[in-house]
């Protein structure tokens, strides 16, 4: 078990006897050269934007307990952070965004050629590829316009915007009648609970708190609509965003804003729709136009596109970087008896 602080788990990883270790978390490519096989970094995001697994000096600590110091003391442990990372990150034998974003983002903060990452996209479970029939929406078809998001609710981090959501569907009043399905968790909930109350669209929103992975499935092939319209900012981005494709595997389209990585995962007017800002005036008008041409989003069509993100294609990408980069020809050893020894 890893405590996320690189110089305390360095300990425990050196005893591990592998050919080639992946960092699921950008900030653990610190390590790479400080470990005695090649590294893979997956970077996600947030993880090498503000990086928290890698540890500070105790003279930046103790600058906390400083009159005056104290209010600098988080710049410069991000500044020292990062410049590790950056260190690691030129040591690591591959590093693999996840997004078109992450990569153009890894880019800019550290210098790294444009050509050097490789792109791989997350995977989604077979689970989600379910079937879903087509039911084509004209304008001014009967039946309410079923919109869902799942995502976590985090009082602390609201970058899911589920509060843009139950704005746009305030500032559409009576024009669409719509019922909305918030799936999740999260400290957050009892406020965006009290936003719709006070909006006076509590009547058309349903929170329904955490549900399993069966229960999610329903709501996925309920749903005329997933929306979530992300906000990035300079230090909080969306890496990807599965739930997009989660979706798509579902044959629903998706409505969100061009924010980070989810300009990967969603192919516009064919998959879903991507409006420009995440405000709440462009979230309705994104309602609006895809109530108006909801009948040309075919579910069949919608699936086949997120067939590209299924993990056993993902997986075949990493195996073949990782037998790459531990010095084996992945033609050659695409019949290997004993399997690569992973961490």
């Amino acid at each position: 078990m890893l405590d996320g602080d690189i110089d305390r788990d360095i300990v425990e990883l050196s005893s591990r006897d592998v050919d080639v270790w992946i960092a699921m978390n950008a900030g653990y490519a610190a390590l790479a050269g400080r470990l005695d096989k090649p590294m893979a970094a997956f970077c996600n995001g947030n993880d090498f934007m503000t990086p928290w697994v890698i540890g500070t000096p105790r003279l930046i600590d103790h600058l906390e307990r400083m009159p005056h110091v104290w209010r600098y003391a988080e710049s410069i442990r991000q500044a020292w952070r990062r410049r590790v990372l950056m260190n690691g990150l030129a040591r690591a034998k591959a590093l693999l965004p996840i997004s078109e974003n992450s990569r153009d983002l890894l880019v800019r903060r550290f210098g790294i050629r444009r050509d050097q990452p490789i792109v791989i996209h997350p995977g989604v479970e077979d689970k989600f590829f379910q079937s879903r029939p087509f039911q084509s929406r004209s304008a001014g078809s009967d039946g309410p316009l079923k919109l869902l998001t799942v995502a976590r609710l985090d009082a602390r981090n609201r970058r899911k915007n589920v509060d843009g959501v139950l704005r746009a569907i305030a500032l559409l009043g009576t024009e669409l009648d719509i019922r909305y399905t918030v799936v999740g968790d999260g400290a957050d909930k009892p406020r965006l609970e009290a936003l719709a109350q006070d909006l006076g669209i509590a009547d058309r929103v349903r929170f329904t708190g955490r549900l399993d992975q069966s229960e999610i499935l329903v709501a996925y092939r309920e749903a005329d609509l997933f929306v979530l319209a992300a906000k990035a900012s300079a230090t909080d981005v969306e890496g990807f965003g599965i739930v997009y494709v989660e979706a798509n595997a579902s044959g629903v389209p998706v409505l969100c804003s061009r924010s980070g990585g989810a300009v990967d995962a969603v192919r516009h007017g064919e998959t879903g729709l991507l409006i420009e800002d995440a405000d709440p005036e462009s979230i309705a008008e994104g309602i609006r136009v895809f109530r108006n041409s909801s009948h040309s989003f075919e579910p069949a069509r919608i699936a086949a596109y997120a067939e590209n993100f299924r993990w056993r294609s993902v997986v075949g990408k990493v195996e073949t970087t990782l037998r790459t980069i531990a010095g084996e020809h992945p033609q050659t050893n695409a019949h290997r008896p004993n399997p690569m020894r992973v961490q």
